[in-house]
C-alpha cells in the first residue's frame, strides 16, 4: 500500500475518533447533567454512535477500494505505458513487419476487389497474393477493419472459407498518407 494511502486512512480514523469525543460525548454530559430522558440517552448512545461507526467504516471500506484499485492501475499504467523504456531493434523490426504486412494486405483486397469486381474478398486469394499465412491474413485484417481502413465484415461462407466481405470498394488513401 502506499504511504498516501496510508496518511489518508489515518486522517479518517483521526476524524472519527474526533466525531466521538469532541461530538457526542459533550451531547452524552449535556443529557445527563440536564437529566434529560433517559430513553433518549439510550436511543442516542445505542443508534446514532453506531451508525456513525457503521457510516465510518463503509466510507474506509470504500475509500481503500478505490486507493487499491487507483495504484493498480497506476501499476498496470507504467508497465504498459513506460516511456522511457526505448524499443529495442528486434521490436522496431516487428512493428515495421506488422506495418508493412498490413500495408500489403490493405493493397491486395484493393487489387483483388477491383479486378474480380467483387464485393468478397477470400482470405486465401490475398494470402496468396502476398504470401502470409491465411490466419495471419485474417488476423490482420480484423485490425485494418477495426482501424476503419477497410470498410467490411469478416465472413464465412457455406465452405467455411473465410473472406472479407466489403461493404463498399472505395478504400480509404488516409493509411498511405499517414505513414
Amino acid at each position: 500500500m502506499q504511504r498516501k494511502n496510508i496518511i489518508y486512512i489515518a486522517i479518517l480514523i483521526g476524524v472519527y475518533v474526533f466525531s466521538i469525543i469532541f461530538i457526542f460525548v459533550p451531547i452524552i454530559n449535556i443529557m445527563v447533567v440536564t437529566q434529560t430522558d433517559p430513553i433518549l440517552f439510550i436511543l442516542i448512545v445505542t443508534l446514532f454512535i453506531p451508525l456513525v461507526t457503521l457510516g465510518f467504516l463503509y466510507v474506509l471500506l470504500d475509500t481503500y477500494k478505490k486507493m487499491s484499485k487507483t495504484s493498480r492501475d497506476e501499476q498496470i499504467d507504467e508497465v504498459i505505458f513506460d516511456k522511457s523504456k526505448k524499443p529495442t531493434e528486434r521490436e522496431m523490426m516487428e512493428d515495421w513487419d506488422f506495418e508493412n504486412k498490413k500495408r500489403m494486405i490493405l493493397s491486395a483486397v484493393h487489387n483483388i476487389s477491383k479486378r474480380v469486381e467483387s464485393t468478397i474478398v477470400y482470405f486465401e486469394e490475398i494470402a496468396g497474393a502476398i504470401g502470409i499465412e491465411e490466419g495471419e491474413v485474417e488476423d490482420i485484417t480484423i485490425i485494418l477493419i477495426a482501424e476503419g481502413l477497410i470498410q467490411g465484415d469478416v465472413y464465412f461462407d457455406e465452405e467455411d472459407k473465410g473472406c472479407v466481405k466489403l461493404k463498399t470498394r472505395e478504400f480509404k488513401v488516409k493509411y498511405d498518407n499517414e505513414k
